[in-house]
């Protein structure tokens, strides 16, 4: 309900509340006046009647007032019979009537009041003052019309009705008049609040809008008024700090897509192994814009390939950091020709001299020889890879787990000795494969990536990389990835 409709109600009510018993007392009193007034006036003509009779006793006409609508003068004495009467139509009922009261009354010598009903078909009533005059033995009677009176207290009643009721539409008109102009400003403020989201705050024209209503002197608007200066104010301020961190936001995934751009540079893609017995190939899939596990593989000379794949703990720029100095000692070390513990350790102690944010990497790092299909590997923390047999058998890698590196120097890693016959394939893969989840919170596990790859019917790596990510994405596709998703795989073909 709004405020004019308020008000409305609320005059309303007040009006009639306050007219409506005026109305009734009004009609009341006037009743009451009224018949004080006749009954004063019905006793000065008889007291002046009587003194006439009194003076005059041998006048005939001793009536000198004259007809007036709706009431009775005149003389009658005991028998009935009238005397003398001001024109009016025929007494004998009223007289008869009268005869009957005044034969209760215990003297005649004083002038008393009474009511007289006529009883019939059309009753009537009367209010009648009686005087009687000794001198002539004759009583003297002025009877008002009851019904006259009624009457003109309905008049009175229907002209206080009409004055209630002009007085009930002027306050109506006066309460629409005082609530439009309480209103009208918050009318205004309404607008002014509705156009505040398309309005352009940083115009200097939007930002005098509310200028105008400073000058009210309505100390509840004014208040309102200073409120929506406050919210534009903030709300300025608000969308300039958004502006801001949109821009910065802007700034900050631009750069981010370059680091992508780049940490995919810096991956090895398609490398041809010398005599064609054996492929490699790897694949990453970052869950935001920079991925924080980490692959490499490249020929240490012309027969011997060394390959890697490690986890960063950790997420986003400061893994894809760590991950790119990994990858990098990894190359310069391998390429000296030193043994693979005595790379693994030399690169731990680099990464753990001077690592502050206590970051890691766990890694599986291989040395294949191509011509005898020997591998020698270490596990630095990381779950084995699965090794799919020509036959379609499926093992994993098994060996000393060792620790992570880039978190503590100065300890020893051991590796261990495989042998990739024709026809096998090495399947090394971090956490975020087999920790995917669905829409349901499902975890897509490692019983179901072994048995995925057990059944793979694909003879080559790529098509199993492409059966892995299939597979996982697929699965996940109603939910966020968390976490980066690597699979590498080594493919002896001969």
């Amino acid at each position: 309900m709004s405020i004019n409709q308020r008000i409305l109600i609320l005059v309303a009510a007040a009006v009639i509340l306050v007219a409506y018993p005026l109305w009734i007392i009004s009609e009341e009193m006037y009743q009451a006046q009224i018949t004080k007034i006749v009954d004063n006036a019905a006793k000065n003509a008889i007291s002046q009647t009587l003194l006439l009779m009194k003076q005059a006793p041998e006048s005939d006409n001793f009536l000198t007032s004259t007809s007036i609508p709706g009431r009775l003068a005149f003389i009658f004495d005991s028998k009935g019979n009238t005397i003398e009467s001001d024109g009016s139509n025929d007494l004998s009922a009223v007289i008869t009537l009268l005869l009957n009261q005044l034969s209760k009354q215990p003297t005649k010598s004083s002038i008393i009041s009474t009511e007289i009903t006529q009883e019939g078909p059309n009753p009537k009533g009367w209010d009648c003052v009686v005087g009687f005059s000794k001198g002539k033995d004759v009583f003297v009677a002025v009877c008002y019309d009851r019904d006259y009176t009624y009457d003109a207290s309905t008049s009175v009643q229907l002209t206080a009705g009409i004055l209630a009721l002009a007085v009930f539409v002027l306050g109506l008109l006066g309460a629409k008049l005082i609530s439009a102009r309480i209103t009208r400003p918050l009318k205004q403020l309404a607008n002014y609040a509705r156009q505040l989201p398309s309005r352009d705050i940083a115009d200097a024209e939007a930002q005098n809008a509310l200028t105008k209503f400073k000058s009210m002197k309505d100390k509840d608007i004014v208040e309102l008024v200073r409120a929506l200066a406050h919210m534009e104010q903030e709300l300025t301020r608000y969308i300039q700090n958004e502006k801001n961190t949109a821009a910065e936001r802007a700034r900050i995934k631009s750069e981010l897509h370059i680091a992508a751009e780049i940490q995919q540079g810096a991956l090895p893609e398609k490398l041809n192994l010398p005599g064609q017995t054996a492929s490699i190939k790897a694949h990453m899939l970052p869950a935001q814009e920079i991925g924080g596990d980490l692959y490499d593989y490249f020929m240490v000379n012309e027969h011997t390939l060394l390959f890697s794949l490690g986890d960063v703990s950790g997420k986003s720029m400061p893994a894809a950091l760590f991950m790119f100095a990994t990858q990098h000692m990894l190359r310069s070390l391998a390429m000296q020709g030193m043994p693979l513990n005595t790379i693994m350790e030399k690169l731990n102690n680099t990464l753990a001299t001077n690592n502050t944010s206590a970051m890691y990497v766990t890694m599986v790092v291989g040395r294949y020889d191509l011509r005898t299909g020997d591998l020698e590997y270490i596990l630095a923390g990381h779950q084995p890879p699965l090794l799919k047999h020509a036959d379609g058998t499926l093992t994993n890698l098994e060996g000393v787990a060792n620790f992570p590196v880039g978190n503590i120097s100065n300890i020893e890693f051991e590796s261990q000795m495989a042998k990739l016959k024709s026809g096998d394939r090495l399947v090394v893969f971090t956490d975020g494969a087999t920790e995917a989840y669905d829409g349901q919170n499902n975890l897509y596990g490692m019983k179901r990536l072994v048995s995925l790859i057990r059944e793979d019917k694909g003879s080559c790596c790529e098509e199993l990389l492409e059966t892995v990510f299939s597979s996982v994405t697929e699965f996940s596709e109603d939910k966020d990835m968390h976490d980066d998703i690597t699979v590498l795989c080594l493919h002896r073909k001969e």
